[in-house]
This record gives C-alpha cells, sequence and structure tokens, in this order.
C-alpha cells in the first residue's frame, strides 16, 4: 500500500484520463502476462515438494520442469523489454 510508505496516489504522477494507445494496451498485456508468469513460477517454485527434496533440503533446487518454464518467461520478458527499447 502506498500509505505504508508514506506516497500517495499524487506522489505517483498522473495518468491520462483516456485510454492508452492500442500499442500501450498490447505493451501492457504482455507486461502483465509475464509478471503473472513470474508469480506463478515462484509459487511452483515454493509448493514443488521435488524441488525441496521432500522438505529435506535448506533451499529448493530447480528442477528440470521449473527450469524450462523459467527460461520460457525470461523469452517472454526479453520480447516485452525488445517492444520498448524498439520504439
Amino acid at each position: 500500500m502506498l500509505s505504508d510508505w508514506g506516497l500517495s496516489h499524487q506522489d505517483m504522477g498522473s495518468f491520462p484520463d483516456d485510454d492508452p494507445p492500442p500499442n500501450d494496451k498490447k505493451l501492457i498485456s504482455d507486461l502483465l502476462a509475464v509478471v503473472q508468469a513470474y508469480e506463478q513460477w515462484e509459487a511452483d517454485l515454493i509448493l514443488d515438494q521435488e524441488a525441496w527434496r521432500g522438505g529435506e533440503a535448506e533451499l529448493p533446487t530447480l528442477t528440470e520442469p521449473l527450469w524450462d518454464r523459467l527460461l520460457e518467461i525470461q523469452q517472454q520478458r526479453n520480447a516485452v523489454i525488445r517492444q520498448v527499447t524498439k520504439e
């Protein structure tokens, strides 16, 4: 919450009242998809018993499926970065 940091919405700048242009809508949608994918991946890592060796490991290890999914998410992320940096 912004107020926890001593901030308000006014401190964060203003946003236009109208909808963003179509290209921005796609970028926002793509960025949201990457963030949601990272969030799901983190949850999968935490809940994956194989990564924790059935609760015996102090820290999780990346299983092949977790590693493969991380690489896919990184490709998504890189595509979003390319969208932003080409403009």
